[in-house]
């Protein structure tokens, strides 16, 4: 009775899940994409926390340089107008025995009260500059922890999304089960393996015997720090009468490993391939292309020059991934090609 059950719940969520309107795949893709956006999004905030952490820097050390001068001119302007106080209650005798006349001692009084008042308009306009660099100190303070509060918001955004993403995967893994879901998946991919060859360019080619990369057979360093898991295999299926084809090799790393690239190159393709995930593809020259799959992050650009060992992205398990991995292949005029005598033993 539960095996039977258990048989209706995958049929119902096979017909769900590769509907002609939307399969899971399809589903994961979308959850990549939004991440991919979330995560660009979270790296604009950070840049602008880092500008904001600049200003606030600069900002507190003009403020401290006017707190300093401030608290100079106080003790100054504090004793000048001691002075002033007492010599404001003796100056009738002071300007009395010092002026020859009155009209003098009215001149001397006169002069007096404008020293004052300046002293008074200086004190008053350095207070309102430190004012003002205060205020503004304040409010970039309040961006920032705006800023702060927003970033956390991404990153539990971020954090949902993946959640969504990873159950979606777990269920696509369910189904799988089912041998006949297997086939239209194994199709559904090899439709995607065929896409990307739209996205490497034949180029002219030299004589393929002298071609630097193909020099390179053998001593080729790993992709990524790490065992592979599963190299070029092709095999057969009894059950499915088909080919369970692995055109490249697998590498079971953590998330956010460095990935490097093989050999100098220029980056032709940095992108979002449905099924693969995030993806790099580098051009080595007369027509061979490496392939990095599954990404989480990029670190280069399109149009990139490389060189070889050089870190190009982080690993992930964006697109149909089911755990953290690397997914690699060297392809040779489009087509993906044995490479598994292509690294250093």
């Amino acid at each position: 009775m539960a095996k039977n059950i258990l048989f209706f719940i995958l049929i119902l969520l096979s017909t769900v899940a590769f509907s002609d309107k939307e399969s899971l795949l399809k589903e994961i893709q979308d959850f990549d994409m939004q991440i991919v956006n979330t995560q660009k999004e979270i790296v604009k905030a950070q840049k602008e926390i880092k500008n904001i952490e600049n200003q606030l820097f600069i900002n507190k050390k003009v403020l401290e340089k006017l707190s300093r001068e401030q608290e100079d001119k106080k003790r100054v302007l504090q004793n000048r107008l001691k002075f002033y106080y007492k010599l404001q209650n003796r100056r009738k005798y002071l300007l009395f025995f010092d002026s020859s006349n009155i009209s003098e001692m009215e001149l001397k009084g006169r002069f007096l009260k404008k020293v004052i008042d300046y002293d008074f308009k200086l004190l008053k306009e350095y207070l309102l500059s430190v004012a003002k660099t205060k205020g503004a100190l304040l409010k970039q303070e309040d961006i920032y922890k705006d800023l702060q509060q927003k970033q956390g918001e991404f990153q539990n955004e971020k954090a949902s999304l993946e959640k969504q993403r990873d159950d979606k995967k777990r269920l696509l893994q369910t189904i799988l089960t089912s041998e006949k879901l297997k086939i239209k998946v194994q199709k559904e991919q090899d439709s995607v393996s065929k896409s990307i060859n739209k996205k490497v360019s034949s180029s002219k080619s030299t004589n393929d015997k002298n071609s630097p990369f193909l020099k390179k057979k053998g001593k080729l360093s790993l992709p990524t720090k790490g065992k592979v898991s599963r190299w070029y295999q092709v095999k057969y299926d009894k059950k499915t009468n088909t080919y369970d084809v692995h055109k490249g090799l697998t590498m079971s790393v953590p998330k956010k490993t460095d990935v490097y690239a093989v050999d100098d190159g220029k980056i032709v393709y940095q992108d979002y391939i449905k099924g693969y995930g995030n993806t790099i593809i580098i051009s080595h020259g007369d027509n061979y292309y490496s392939l990095y799959m599954h990404l989480d992050e990029f670190l280069k650009k399109t149009g990139d020059s490389v060189v070889e060992s050089e870190k190009i992205a982080l690993s992930g398990e964006t697109g149909n991934a089911e755990k953290p991995k690397l997914y690699f292949e060297i392809r040779y005029k489009k087509e993906p090609i044995n490479i598994n005598s292509w690294f250093k033993k």
